[in-house]
């Protein structure tokens, strides 16, 4: 039973919205960019197509652990669902996608969750790392090891 008052997308209203999205950055985030972002980081976005060559040579390495007939119906049955498969209806708009694409190529901009809350913030990338480079180097903090504790760490590893 379907439940009728659930709305399939949510229309944030400016003032709404902007809770949930934050833009510290220089860079102007559109309508799109805002809509996408106020689903969260942790949203899964429907895939635009079928990952065939994932799935191809993950068969081929599973293959390479069985014996030949059963390597070939393998194969078979794996490429018989491929050509089958079709791509999942699509949970983000057109313009949402796009502004997806549009942001993950924009050097300029880093996206991450608030310190606090639930909402995303956008940051110019300059800004952040000068931010990260300051907490890091604070002393009172975080202190610079003379030489690297990875032996130590693999025995105690080795030892459990």
């Amino acid at each position: 039973m379907k439940n009728k008052n659930v709305a399939k997308d949510i229309d944030l209203p400016g003032e709404q919205l902007k809770k949930w999205v934050v833009n510290m950055s220089k860079y102007g985030l559109n309508d799109n960019e805002k809509k996408v972002l106020s689903k969260g980081l942790n949203y899964a976005v429907t895939p635009d197509r079928i990952p065939n060559e994932e799935y191809l040579v993950a068969t081929e390495e599973a293959c390479k652990m069985l014996s030949t007939a059963e390597g070939e119906q393998l194969r078979a049955q794996v490429v018989g669902a491929l050509n089958q498969a079709k791509p999942p209806k699509s949970n983000i708009s057109k313009g949402e996608r796009q502004a997806l694409r549009t942001l993950a190529k924009e050097k300029s901009v880093t996206i991450l969750p608030a310190d606090k809350g639930k909402a995303t913030v956008s940051m110019d990338t300059a800004e952040y790392e000068k931010k990260v480079k300051k907490m890091l180097t604070d002393e009172k903090v975080y202190e610079v090891l003379k030489k690297t504790p990875l032996r130590l760490i693999k025995e105690s590893w080795s030892a459990s």
